[in-house]
C-alpha cells in the first residue's frame, strides 16, 4: 500500500544544531526579557478609581 520511504540517517548532527539553535535562542530571550526595564503604560493614572462590575 503506497510507497514507502526509508532514510538512513549517518549523522545527527542537524537535528543537534537545530536543538541547540532553538534552546539558545530561548535562554537568550529569557535574558532579554529579565533585563528589560518595565515601563509604565502611556495614559495609565495611578490614583483611577477601581472599576466596579455589578
Amino acid at each position: 500500500e503506497g510507497s514507502q520511504t526509508h532514510i538512513e540517517l549517518t549523522s545527527a548532527m542537524p537535528f543537534v544544531m537545530i536543538f541547540l539553535t532553538a534552546g539558545i535562542t530561548l535562554v537568550l530571550a529569557l535574558v532579554t526579557l529579565a533585563l528589560m526595564p518595565e515601563k509604565p503604560l502611556r495614559g495609565h493614572d495611578e490614583h483611577a478609581a477601581p472599576v466596579l462590575a455589578e
